[in-house]
């Protein structure tokens, strides 16, 4: 099998992207297309992320901690640093 298909409600959960550049964005587009509260987790956002803050259908989270993932149906870490990224993998398990 090449991919695994995954079905998630996303209706009134939240969905964490850490990341504030192109990675991010990627997954913020994908994410966009369901009805999730986006958190994106980033020092600064990359201008695309920052019209989505803008427009409302995003928070922006400067400082990332375990308790930004509490309840969050699905993470994404798209920092594009490999090493980082792990580390974010182990705060959010």
């Amino acid at each position: 099998m090449k991919a695994f298909p995954m079905f998630i409600r996303t209706t009134g959960r939240r969905v964490v992207i850490v990341g504030g550049g192109e990675q991010a964005a990627q997954k913020a587009r994908l994410l966009l297309k369901t009805d999730a509260t986006l958190v994106l987790v980033a020092d600064t956002l990359e201008d695309e992320l920052e019209g989505l803050v803008s427009a409302g259908r995003a928070e922006h989270v400067r400082t990332l901690t375990a308790e930004v993932f509490d309840g969050a149906a699905m993470a994404f870490v798209g920092t594009g640093c490999p090493g980082f990224d792990a580390a974010v993998h182990g705060l959010a398990k």
